[in-house]
């Protein structure tokens, strides 16, 4: 096959010549049949390389959860019979492991704020003791900065707790209302 150059509408078209002319035809006819036959001329001229039209279509499915669709429910069944019913409490006790883990994490985390609590208080309690002391023993000037200190330090620390609770809510407000799939119904 020799290329070939034709000049089309002032364009020079490089083409191939087609195996299947009554092919290009077709197509323009198929297309639209209402073009005159000076378009389909220009139209073949440019487009007489074409020897195959394909047209390819797909499909996605998407699906997300830890189940299949039901549809894949039916299928696992005729594969094994009684297979449909294993799936289901695998994910059962998947669910309830996870569920065990988040309570596991939860009563943790609360833990570890009543501790952090307590900690607190008893530190506070020593510094603001010892502050007391100071000042009884006649050091004024360090009794006072000590129990500043220790009553600043608390005040910041909530301050601090306060704003950083308020920021969260905040940034799980906005994800909610960027995204309201992830709203529970």
């Amino acid at each position: 096959m020799a290329e070939e150059n034709k000049k089309v509408d002032g364009e020079i078209v490089k083409s191939l010549p087609s195996k299947e002319p009554e092919s290009i035809d077709k197509i323009l006819t198929d297309v639209s049949p209402a073009l005159t036959d000076e378009q389909k001329k220009k139209l073949k001229a440019k487009f007489s390389s074409v020897v195959c039209v394909s047209r390819t279509y797909s499909q996605s499915i998407l699906h997300a959860g830890p189940l299949p669709p039901p549809s894949d429910f039916a299928e696992y069944e005729k594969v094994l019979n009684g297979s449909a019913n294993r799936i289901l409490s695998m994910a059962e006790n998947q669910a309830s492991h996870r569920q065990d883990i988040e309570d596991k994490i939860i009563n943790s985390n609360c833990f570890c704020q009543k501790l952090g609590v307590v900690s607190a208080s008893i530190i506070t309690l020593v510094a603001i003791i010892g502050s007391i002391i100071l000042i009884y023993k006649g050091r004024n000037t360090a009794g006072l900065v000590v129990m500043l200190g220790a009553l600043g330090s608390l005040v910041s620390v909530f301050i601090y707790g306060k704003s950083k609770q308020k920021k969260e809510l905040e940034e799980k407000d906005q994800a909610i209302k960027t995204n309201p799939k992830t709203q529970n119904p």
